[in-house]
């Protein structure tokens, strides 16, 4: 069975030849990039390639963060709304004014609508880029006070959701029988969570 065929089999209760094992290597991987200390016998490989020679699968829930070619394409991050190629939508702002304010590492964004204002601020520091991370921290949250949930629900009643299929097709075809590629659209598993986890400062 390949790692695709047995984590499938494991999701339909089936039993695989052995356990899927489909570890999280991307955050090595990325951290020895940075600081050009992979193994010798490993820096000519893609991360993909990696696994392949250590006989494990290929993670692909949770895309990589990094891998943003636009300049703006992380800043609703504290909204939870990412723009990465991978992912199989494309959401745009519509009735918002969005004004992004880069100062150092910190990125502090205003959104302006009809209905008030928020701001919100992230930080992505070179301590979280050497460790391998790929996704800035929230340091002011979207809802603070009660008004600001009337705010943010406008946000998110006016967003345009299309689809974008290029990218999350080709990952598709690049991991293959390595694992299975999720079209990641939140860390939360339902709305209320979507505001707990990335909305309010709880």
């Amino acid at each position: 069975m390949t790692d695709r065929e047995r984590i499938l089999a494991a999701i339909r209760g089936e039993p695989p030849d052995r356990l899927p094992f489909v570890p999280r290597l991307e955050f090595w991987h990325r951290a020895r990039l940075r600081d050009r200390t992979l193994p010798a016998g490993l820096r000519s490989l893609s991360l993909m390639e990696i696994g392949d020679r250590l006989g494990v699968g290929y993670y692909s829930v949770i895309p990589d963060f990094t891998d943003c070619p636009g300049e703006t394409d992380m800043v609703d991050r504290a909204l939870g709304i990412y723009q990465v190629p991978v992912l199989p939508y494309k959401t745009t702002l519509v009735g918002v004014d969005r004004r992004v304010c880069r100062r150092g590492q910190e990125t502090v964004v205003e959104y302006r609508t009809p209905l008030g204002s928020i701001r919100t601020a992230t930080v992505f520091t070179e301590e979280m880029l050497a460790s391998g991370a790929s996704i800035s921290w929230i340091t002011e949250h979207a809802i603070r006070e009660p008004r600001d949930l009337e705010v943010v629900g406008y946000i998110f009643s006016h967003l345009k959701v299309e689809p974008q299929l290029e990218g999350y097709l080709a990952l598709r075809r690049q991991v293959g029988e390595r694992g299975i590629v999720v079209g990641y659209a939140s860390g939360a598993a339902c709305p209320i969570q979507h505001i707990m986890k990335e909305l309010m400062p709880l």
